[in-house]
């Protein structure tokens, strides 16, 4: 039983239109918001091979594949990003409302300040005088780059260029990509599907668009005879073990089977790379909080001890 009323709403629909006689997989392309390319066209091919059973099978064996692996990348960033939020949120409560009451206290005991201590309650004021400037100009940023990414495809393909050269971060990203790439790639030519079709498709559900600019350009190069490998090597973005196994995959005619090793693969570097991120996350936090607790602290103990022990 389906609980969501659009989706079930869009079910009853699909089922309608096969009760009325429709191809089923022409019943799912009424609803493109819903049911991607890939999902139609690995629908129209069970329907042509007779395979229709094993190829909902399959399609639900990899969209639970797809749906783990973005799940752990989504629940690696949210623990450290809270933390982070969390942090800035007390750091700036404590700027704008404790630090001030302090500030006073300290001013007038004629003490030279360190420099720490001046520098704290310099960013307090900042904070307290524009601090509502900064999170405006901050909000208006943060909607210009989103909304610009949505409608512009030149930002989008900026924004997914940086994305890829960030440390660490970057490195991961690029395995997912191209086990994303693989694993697509893969179901749709032993579906049946023609290599072309198969390319553009898989274009499309990688989901960055400079991989998706080199899918189409090895897609082009494969319309005029060419080869996918020639030019994936052509590109730093694709790691060079993937252009050999498409080379291999490309020579032997087994192109289907070899993708499917290569996305087995970067599926499991991902899982031991998120795991062991989540580990070295946690302490690198803790050390960070430290720091910063610390000197928040310093700032303010350090005056007061100084201040006491002059009376």
């Amino acid at each position: 039983q389906v609980k969501n009323p659009k989706f079930a709403q869009v079910v009853a629909n699909v089922a309608d239109d096969v009760d009325a006689g429709m191809v089923f997989s022409k019943a799912l392309a009424k609803h493109p918001k819903v049911f991607s390319n890939f999902f139609i066209q690995m629908i129209r091919s069970g329907e042509i091979s007779g395979r229709l059973e094993e190829t909902l099978a399959y399609l639900a064996d990899y969209i639970n594949r797809q749906y783990l692996l973005n799940s752990k990348a989504r629940g690696a960033m949210i623990y450290p990003a809270f933390i982070m939020a969390t942090f800035i949120v007390v750091a700036v409560m404590m700027l704008i409302w404790v630090i001030p009451n302090l500030t006073s206290i300290l001013t007038e005991s004629g003490q030279k300040l360190p420099l720490v201590t001046r520098l704290i309650i310099g960013l307090s004021n900042f904070m307290r005088n524009w601090g509502w400037i900064i999170f405006i100009a901050l909000a208006a940023a943060i909607y210009f780059v989103v909304v610009s990414i949505k409608k512009s495809p030149e930002w989008r393909f900026v924004f997914d260029g940086l994305k890829l050269k960030f440390p660490i971060f970057g490195e991961l990203l690029k395995k997912i990509y191209l086990a994303r790439f693989s694993e697509t790639l893969s179901t749709l030519s032993s579906a049946g599907i023609a290599i072309s079709q198969s390319l553009e498709i898989t274009a499309d559900v990688i989901g960055n668009a400079v991989y998706r600019k080199i899918v189409l350009e090895a897609n082009e190069a494969v319309r005029k005879g060419g080869n996918i490998s020639v030019v994936f090597a052509r590109y730093p973005e694709i790691l060079p073990m993937v252009t050999q196994m498409i080379l291999i995959g490309e020579q032997t005619g087994k192109l289907d089977t070899i993708l499917k090793q290569v996305a087995a693969f970067f599926t499991e570097e991902v899982n031991k790379a998120f795991d062991n991120l989540v580990n070295l996350i946690e302490p690198i936090l803790i050390v960070f909080l430290g720091v910063g607790v610390g000197i928040l602290v310093a700032a303010i103990l350090i005056p007061i001890y100084n201040l006491v022990n002059a009376f």
